[in-house]
């Protein structure tokens, strides 16, 4: 069984853990008990999880100066993870590799000040 998680990391991040670098350990995003409880008892799991992704997206924003956000979604065993217990599900996340990578998701361009996130599919990274 494995776990969702959002890691936000910068574009030359992701192209080293493609190429097969390890990024350590980090800071991610995840569908949390902490996260679910703070959603409140009607929160489904898919709004829970997008709650995580947009938490990891304000991460991605502040990694690198005038560059847009860029999360990766992960599946990953949940011996990879550690719950720090927030209401906003951070996690961290250990050994990350590419292959485990599902997804990208990226701001669009105009977004501006809002964390607007769009999916791009793994091969696409050198398209962002």
């Amino acid at each position: 069984m494995t776990q969702l998680v959002f890691v936000p990391v910068t574009r030359a991040e992701a192209q080293a853990l493609r190429s097969g670098a390890g990024l350590g350990v980090r800071a991610g995003c995840a569908a949390t008990p902490s996260l679910t409880r703070a959603a409140g008892p009607d929160a489904v799991p898919e709004e829970v999880e997008y709650a995580a992704l947009s938490y990891a997206g304000g991460i991605a924003r502040t990694l690198e100066d005038g560059a847009a956000g860029l999360v990766l979604a992960a599946d990953v065993d949940p011996a990879q993870i550690t719950d720090e217990q927030t209401e906003r599900g951070e996690v961290t996340v250990a050994d990350l590799t590419w292959s485990q990578v599902q997804s990208l998701f990226a701001d669009e361009p105009e977004a501006e000040e809002d964390v607007d996130l769009l999916w791009f599919g793994v091969d696409e990274l050198d398209q962002l």
